[in-house]
């Protein structure tokens, strides 16, 4: 009614009886807050559970409540799910003809792949010291991994942490059965961009 009031007179009488009003209603609304606060409080008493008062401390300062579980069991349904999914993926729902043409052929397609696991490529060598330098992150850290390592423990290590790096990633390729013609004479390249360029 008053900001009408202003709006059609808008005079400094109408506005100093407008910003009266407005203050009255703050005034107001602010002690029916106090008062519905301090009504919250007094439910609290020395009975008052640990887990219960936790619960209202959250729910007061607006966090989001916990979300229950999807499943009651989540670990056993993931299992169960998982087996459902592989068996509705598994060869054996295929027509018979369909798997008899695929035993057969799996002699020469095994033999095929262990061909091109013998064919040297590029990418399966071992870093080069420019390089992992190169792939450090610089920039601030962010939640840590499973193992906890952050990325400002990678970037401190120094040289016997960054060639102990570099000696485990070689380990890895030769135990994953990486073919001896990629490794040889390649551990740590003094160019790694002109040679990679050069074995293309």
């Amino acid at each position: 009614m008053h900001r009408k009031l202003y709006k059609k007179r808008p005079n400094p009488n109408n506005l100093r009886l407008l910003q009266e009003v407005v203050a009255r209603a703050r005034q107001v609304s602010l002690r029916a807050k106090e008062d519905k606060w301090l009504e919250w409080c007094a439910t609290f008493s020395q009975h008052t559970s640990l887990g219960q008062m936790w619960r209202s401390v959250r729910t007061a300062s607006g966090a989001a409540p916990p979300r229950p579980a999807a499943h009651p069991h989540p670990q056993q349904e993931a299992e169960r799910l998982a087996t459902i999914f592989t068996s509705r993926g598994s060869s054996n729902q295929l027509p018979l003809h369909t798997q008899l043409t695929q035993q057969q052929l799996r002699p020469h397609r095994d033999e095929a792949v262990r061909e091109e696991m013998e064919v040297a490529d590029m990418t399966d060598r071992p870093f080069s010291l420019q390089e992992l330098q190169q792939a450090k992150r610089r920039g601030r850290d962010t939640a840590t991994g499973a193992d906890g390592v952050p990325y400002s423990m990678l970037a401190h290590v120094g040289p016997a942490g960054d060639f102990a790096l570099l000696v485990s990633h070689a380990q890895r390729l030769v135990d994953s059965g990486t073919p001896a013609a990629c490794l040889e004479g390649s551990r740590y390249p003094t160019d790694p961009q002109t040679e990679r360029a050069h074995q293309a």
